[in-house]
């Protein structure tokens, strides 16, 4: 996220947030909220990295709280049950109308399908990484293989070529 010889300071804050099936951290609460620490010290690193875990198994029926309600929804089968009238429209559309299950399938074919395009990908360029390694193809060839420079080939392929006797 830094370009060489930026100030740490020019990080921007980021937020890992985890949505759990189950509560992970077993302590029945709806979120965990965590920041780097020093250990010793005690006192924050101070990079602006957090991660937040959401439990997705909480179910205090007596808790009315926003993050509460979301949960709840995020667990829903049935949009009607839903507290938030954003997420019951849109959870009604893909699963109840023609047209939105239509659309729906159509997006998960297309993941699909992208991944395995990816996965793909990911194997031939492995594949030419070894290649090159092993001194059969040079490091140009394999890249334009790839369709990539060869600077992108070489940072992606970790150390460079044995040069061959």
């Amino acid at each position: 996220m830094l370009l060489a010889n930026d100030d740490f300071d020019k990080l921007p804050t980021t937020y890992s947030i985890f949505i759990t099936e189950n509560d992970v951290r077993n302590g029945e609460r709806p979120s965990y909220f965590f920041e780097r620490r020093d250990t010793v010290t005690n006192e924050p690193f101070g990079d602006d990295e957090y991660i937040l875990f959401i439990n997705g198994a909480y179910n205090n029926t007596e808790d009315t709280s926003d993050l509460a309600k979301l949960i709840h929804d995020f667990g829903c089968t049935k949009p009607s049950d839903m507290y938030f009238s954003e997420m019951s429209e849109s959870a009604h559309k893909y699963k109840e109308t023609e047209e939105g299950v239509s659309e729906m399938c159509k997006m998960m074919e297309d993941m699909r399908n992208n991944a395995q395009e990816a996965g793909e990908k990911i194997g031939m360029i492995k594949t030419l990484i070894a290649l090159v390694k092993d001194g059969i193809l040079s490091l140009a060839e394999a890249a334009k293989r790839a369709d990539m420079t060869v600077d992108e080939f070489e940072k992606i392929s970790g150390d460079p070529p044995k040069k061959s006797l």
